[in-house]
């Protein structure tokens, strides 16, 4: 068998004729969606809470439990950020006094991240308090609650909240100035 030919000076050898391999291209990740912008597009939301009820400073005003259903109209200020206002029902329960309420939530909601929004607002409105005793009679107050909250979109429709810091002013002719603390959490949805 005969050998193939030498190899003249200065030719390139067989393994120099390919091309080096160039290193692959590293991945290009794509952003993923930013729920919470999607979320603040809708221009509906309900929602559903619970908060607790403690007056510190009256001994006489027992603890409880209240239970919120809202209603908001969303209205943008920016891409991350709105207005919202509303309608609010709202029920107190304590062992001796429930209260009936109605009010108007004022809120602004900052967009921070993705899954993540603040909100601070109040909620004015008028109670009707009922005692469970047969020698007081119900009597009406007017009352706003104060807000700071944080907001978790977890998808467009569909999110949960938590309210650290919440107070409840009350008072009228009938009933002496009050000031409950009402830490709460929420869930609901955002429509339209």
């Amino acid at each position: 068998m005969p050998s193939p030919p030498p190899l003249e000076a200065g030719a390139p050898s067989p393994s120099s004729e390919r091309a080096p391999e160039a290193p692959p291209a590293p991945a290009v990740t794509k952003p993923g969606p930013n729920i919470q912008r999607e979320a603040n597009a809708h221009r509906l939301a309900l929602s559903l809470g619970m908060s607790g009820y403690f007056v510190p400073d009256r001994f006489t005003v027992t603890d409880g439990l209240s239970l919120d259903l809202a209603a908001v109209a969303r209205l943008p200020m920016s891409e991350p950020h709105r207005f919202e206002i509303g309608v609010e029902l709202r029920s107190v329960f304590t062992v001796d006094v429930n209260q009936i309420a109605a009010g108007v939530p004022l809120r602004f909601i900052w967009g921070i991240g993705p899954h993540f929004e603040m909100s601070a607002g109040i909620t004015p409105g008028y109670y009707r308090i009922s005692f469970d005793s047969p020698y007081f009679e119900g009597v009406g107050a007017f009352g706003g609650r104060f807000a700071w909250g944080m907001q978790f979109p977890i998808t467009s429709s569909f999110f949960v909240g938590v309210t650290p810091a919440s107070f409840l002013v009350l008072g009228s002719s009938d009933v002496d100035v009050l000031v409950a603390y009402e830490p709460g959490l929420w869930i609901g949805a955002s429509l339209l």
